[in-house]
């Protein structure tokens, strides 16, 4: 295990600590022990139990959680804080600008429990109910979180909406065919979209995958008989479009969504 996923993990459980408001003399103790890990000019994973007690700013106390941590690919001290902290919480604290403090108004006092909860609560001018937020925060807030969506190759709902059904015209209008519908997450308005997935009414598509890739802005990524997947270059977002017998639409939709 490198020293940066160590350091990265040590840091998630100080965050977790002071999420739950622990002991502040460990919380501390321990974050600065995985930023003086992240500096380490050698791999502390070669080194004995007894070999990181001595390694400067790390400790008895740190030194077991990392051998642990060696020695499982965990923590129980990590495992029982993420067993009462909701899934979505542990990915806002990934948010730049946003420490455990300020994830603690927003999970507490806001009821925000996902990034997804959280940029809707932007958009809504809602943020700037809670302690310590003000609107250029908020708007701060807002950009980092479409910046770790994009990056990352995922979208926010509210923010692939325009994008889809820009794409759902001009599929309609290319593929000449009314039986056309998303289908799987944007279907079910998931708050996280991994990729765009649409249905299609006819068996073989109508128009070239050159014409489909200039026209949507797309590369051709893979293609079969009955399916064809697309990169909308500009958008930053994959396009599944599966195609299915027009009498047969109805139930592949019903199974796809």
């Amino acid at each position: 295990m490198e020293n940066k996923t160590i350091s990265h993990t040590l840091r998630l459980l100080s965050q977790l600590m002071e999420l739950h408001e622990e002991n502040p003399f460990k919380i501390k103790s321990l974050a600065s022990a995985a930023y003086k890990i992240d500096k380490l000019p050698f791999r502390i994973a070669e080194k004995s139990l007894g070999e990181m007690e001595t390694i400067d700013g790390i400790g008895k106390s740190t030194a077991a959680k990392v051998w642990e941590l060696l020695q499982t690919g965990t923590t129980k001290d990590l495992l029982a804080l993420l067993e009462v902290t909701p899934p979505g919480v542990v990915d806002i604290l990934q948010i730049k600008g946003l420490g455990p403090k300020k994830v603690i108004a927003i999970w507490k006092d806001l009821g925000v429990e996902n990034v997804g909860e959280l940029f809707y609560a932007c958009n809504e001018n809602r943020l700037v109910e809670a302690k310590g937020f003000g609107l250029k925060t908020q708007e701060e807030i807002k950009k980092a979180i479409e910046f770790k969506m994009a990056s990352s190759g995922r979208f926010l709902y509210a923010q692939a909406e325009e994008l889809a059904e820009n794409l759902f015209a001009k599929l309609k209008t290319l593929l000449k065919t009314e039986l056309i519908s998303f289908t799987h997450e944007y279907r079910r308005r998931c708050e996280i979209i991994d990729g765009l997935d649409m249905l299609v009414g006819i068996s073989t598509p109508t128009v070239a995958g050159a014409e489909l890739e200039e026209a949507l802005g797309a590369k051709i990524t893979e293609k079969t008989d009955n399916e064809l997947k697309l990169h909308l270059t500009e958008a930053g977002i994959n396009l599944t479009i599966r195609f299915c017998n027009a009498e047969t639409f109805a139930y592949e939709l019903a199974v796809q969504t």
